[in-house]
C-alpha cells in the first residue's frame, strides 16, 4: 500500500497519511502535523519534528527512542557491521552516522559517500556501492565465506 502512495506522491499528487506508524512516517513523509486530542499539537517537517527532543519527551515517546537508539544497540553487536553514510545527509547528519560507527564495538566498516543526501547513497555511484557492499559481505561475512 505504501508503494501505491509513493508512486501517486511520484505523480505530482498529494497524498494524506493518517497513522500512528512513526516508521511510516519517517520513511514516506516530507512534512507532519502531529495532532491530539484533535487538535494540532505540532507540525513542519518530517526531520524538524522528529529532531526536536524536548517535544518528543513532553509526548511520552522518549521511551521509544530510547529503545531505538542506534548507538545503545550498536553497541551490543558482535557482528561484522558496515556502516554507509552520505555526507550530505540532512535527515540523519554524518557527524550523528560517525558516532553511532565509533561507538560500534565489532568488526566494522564505514564507507562514507561524498555527497550523498539521505538514502541517496546508492544513485550517487552504484557500481560502486555494490563493489564496496559486497566485498564487505565476502570478506566479513559467514555468507562469502
Amino acid at each position: 500500500m505504501m508503494d501505491l502512495f509513493k508512486k501517486i506522491h511520484e505523480m505530482g499528487k498529494t497524498v494524506i497519511l493518517v497513522t500512528h506508524d512513526m516508521n511510516h512516517v519517517l520513511e514516506y513523509c516530507e512534512n507532519v502535523v502531529v495532532m491530539s486530542d484533535g487538535q494540532v499539537e505540532k507540525s513542519g517537517k518530517v526531520k524538524d519534528v522528529f529532531l526536536d527532543s524536548d517535544y518528543l519527551l513532553n509526548l511520552g515517546i522518549h521511551d521509544i527512542c530510547k529503545e531505538a537508539s542506534s548507538i545503545e544497540a550498536v553497541k551490543k553487536c558482535k557482528k561484522p557491521m558496515m556502516f554507509i553514510h552520505g555526507t550530505k545527509d540532512d535527515f540523519v547528519p554524518y557527524s550523528m552516522g560517525l558516532k553511532v560507527y565509533k561507538a560500534a564495538n565489532c568488526e566494522k566498516e564505514l564507507y562514507s559517500v561524498k555527497g550523498a543526501t539521505h538514502a541517496n547513497s546508492l544513485y550517487m555511484n552504484p557500481e560502486n556501492y555494490w563493489n564496496k557492499v559486497f566485498n564487505f559481505i565476502n570478506e566479513k561475512t559467514s555468507i562469502g565465506r
